[in-house]
């Protein structure tokens, strides 16, 4: 007898069987009924596919299991599992500068975006904005843990940008891109991805200074 669990990929064998052989002669005979205990761990491919094992993208993941005898005789059974998803992303803006304080022309302010995918999903088609930095942000080599191949659960980006302060940015007091003449440079990252559920997550974090 063979039994064949597609998610393990794998023919389970009779020491396998966890009950039911009561005569421990590896032989399922008349009257007796076999368990067997199989676990299987979710991978990431399986929420990223939306459960495609079975061949359709429907969010359920489907086990099948399939039995055969050198008697010719068998069956299949089949369970599914719901698969439960909760996209998340965050993004914070953080700021240095040499001396501390923004008081000349020549003043240099250190950006650093960090960007964190903090749901269960891969994110993909992820675009970050950044109106001080001429809008979306083209990923440099001094952008730590970039890949540009998806943002995975618990992954982290950063982009590392700086500004020079002008005299210009000092004489019209706006310091920055809110049209306010408050001498404050308030500045918005806007971080948006797309799901595989044709959803799309965003959000977005301000600095001052």
């Amino acid at each position: 007898m063979i039994v064949n669990d597609d998610l393990i990929a794998k023919n389970l064998l009779a020491s396998d069987v966890v009950a039911g052989d009561t005569d421990l002669d590896g032989v399922l005979d008349v009257g007796e009924s076999w368990t067997y205990n199989v676990t299987y761990e979710i991978t990431q491919g399986d929420l990223d596919n939306r459960g495609l094992t079975d061949g359709v993208d429907d969010n359920i993941l489907t086990n099948t299991v399939v039995v055969t005898s050198d008697e010719g005789i068998g069956g299949n059974a089949r369970e599914t599992v719901e698969l439960e998803y909760s996209p998340g992303l965050t993004v914070s803006k953080t700021l240095t500068v040499g001396d501390g304080t923004v008081d000349e022309a020549g003043d240099v302010i250190n950006y650093n975006i960090r960007i964190e995918n903090t749901g269960n999903i891969t994110l993909t088609e992820v675009t970050v904005v950044d109106p001080l930095f001429g809008g979306e942000l083209v990923v440099t080599a001094a952008d730590p843990g970039v890949d540009q191949d998806g943002l995975d659960p618990g992954e982290v980006w950063q982009f590392n940008r700086s500004v020079t302060v002008s005299q210009a940015d000092l004489d019209d007091r706006t310091l920055g891109l809110d049209g306010i003449q408050d001498g404050t440079l308030t500045n918005t990252v806007t971080v948006e991805a797309a799901t595989n559920l044709g959803t799309v997550v965003g959000t977005e974090a301000s600095t001052d200074v």
